[in-house]
């Protein structure tokens, strides 16, 4: 028979699908999600989505499993807490340099590349060895940054190269958000059903996403058009590099909003899993404490997972929603980091009780929901298209030095008040998004001063 709070995922998860369909049908009739009818965008649209979301497959079925694995391969939290540093640091060091590694030689060919630096970093997880998953880690931040900056770079290149217009593009970040939602729901059943068959072993997921990623690379080398730069352009824009980096305050601004946001997010991927794991009457519990206990079964961290995916698309739902009722995008995007940064403190005040966490962890979903197309459009409104991949990794920069100095505390600070400095972060975002509505509409007033 399963544990009551079993039924409660079931519960949320039955609830959220409830709820998504009705927002969509909703924000639907309302006109929100109107689309072109042009042929040629719509093959496109769906050319670009057969890679991406095959590439989010992939990461998205390790999502569930990959601190549960470490676990399950008998390290401490500590221990656990330095192969995620690895994985932050690599792509922190190395993303700007990938970054531009794909604006020059082509998002196309690095896109193809990530699959298989990918591949290699879930193979290696087949080993137990502290030193060989210190590896994947690095591999695995080096793919991160590829998978975050090529895929999108290769889209709003391929967009404008065929002349389409750019308000053309909202309706392809919407559409690749919500898509995507629907392919890590699927993705974190089929990885529960996949780690439970003929007993409990976390590793599986990870040999599925090899598969996906070979399907991948392979889509995109038949299907993907090869995006030649402009070299000229290219050597033109890096003697102002600088300019458009550190003299533009509406980048800064930008890459602040979207460091401190992500950087909770991606804390809130380390956190979740062993606060699923915590019973009603221990605040923390270690895995052995867990194997005795015969009332704490396996949470289904599967279906879990796939609350969350539901509950992004929800949010996307809310974002069209917003767009409808002529809120501007950084007016949605106040209101989501205040409401994400209100379940990060509440998280880590309430104590004890993980049906309120659950409850707590679907909202901050939600508001990944809306914030992952409004930063979306404001990335394609705001960044040079020939730094694109470079700038969209440089703001992983403080993003993953914010969440590599996070995890050094663990083990020394408890994940209450971890998810307390995530609330903090969201109230950051919100300063330094103010700071960006303030430069937009000085340009607003001042068409002639393009570079505040």
């Amino acid at each position: 028979m399963p544990s009551s709070f079993v039924v409660e995922v079931h519960t949320v998860f039955g609830a959220l699908i409830v709820l998504t369909a009705l927002g969509y049908v909703y924000t639907w009739r309302r006109g929100s999600q109107k689309t072109t009818s042009n042929v040629d965008f719509k093959r496109f649209q769906y050319v670009y989505l057969g890679g991406y979301l095959l590439a989010f497959l992939a990461d998205w079925l390790q999502g569930p499993y990959l601190y549960r694995l470490y676990e399950h391969y008998g390290f401490l939290p500590e221990q656990i807490a330095v192969l995620y540093i690895c994985g932050f640091s690599s792509s922190m060091v190395m993303g700007p340099f990938l970054g531009g590694m794909a604006d020059i030689y082509g998002r196309r060919r690095m896109s193809i590349i990530f699959c298989f630096v990918y591949a290699l970093s879930c193979l290696l997880h087949i080993s137990s060895n502290l030193f060989v998953l210190m590896v994947a880690r690095l591999l695995g931040g080096m793919a991160t940054s590829l998978l975050f900056s090529t895929f999108e770079s290769w889209m709003v290149f391929t967009h404008r190269e065929k002349g389409f217009p750019d308000d053309w593009l909202s309706q392809t970040f919407s559409l690749s958000t919500f898509g995507n939602g629907i392919v890590a729901c699927f993705a974190g059943i089929l990885a529960n059903a996949v780690a439970e068959v003929h007993g409990h072993h976390p590793l599986r997921p990870f040999i599925l996403a090899v598969v996906a990623l070979l399907l991948c690379a392979l889509f995109m080398i038949v299907k993907w058009e090869r995006d030649e730069p402009d070299f000229v352009a290219m050597e033109e824009s890096s003697k102002k590099r600088d300019n458009s980096i550190l003299k533009s305050k509406k980048v800064m601004f930008l890459g602040g909003v979207q460091a401190c946001f992500e950087a909770a997010m991606y804390m809130f991927v380390f956190l979740w899993t062993p606060m699923m794991y915590a019973s009603d009457n221990s605040k923390e519990l270690t895995m052995e404490e867990l194997e005795l206990d015969t009332q704490n079964v396996h949470p289904p961290l599967g279906f879990i997972f796939s609350s969350f995916m539901i509950a992004v698309m929800l949010g996307s739902c809310l974002f069209s929603l917003g767009l409808v009722l002529k809120w501007t995008i950084v007016r949605i995007l106040s209101v989501c980091l205040l409401v994400a940064s209100a379940t990060l403190l509440l998280s880590g005040f309430i104590q004890q009780d993980r049906s309120i966490h659950l409850l707590l962890f679907m909202l901050f979903e939600i508001c990944c929901g809306v914030s992952f197309p409004a930063l979306g459009t404001l990335r394609g409104e705001i960044l040079p298209e020939t730094e694109r991949a470079r700038i969209m990794n440089i703001f992983r920069v403080p993003l993953n030095l914010t969440v590599v100095v996070f995890l050094l505390l663990v083990g020394t600070v408890n994940h209450s008040t971890l998810f307390v400095m995530c609330g903090v972060l969201c109230i950051l975002g919100v300063v330094c998004l103010r700071g960006l509505d303030t430069e937009l509409k000085k340009e607003i007033q001042s068409p002639n001063n393009q570079e505040s």
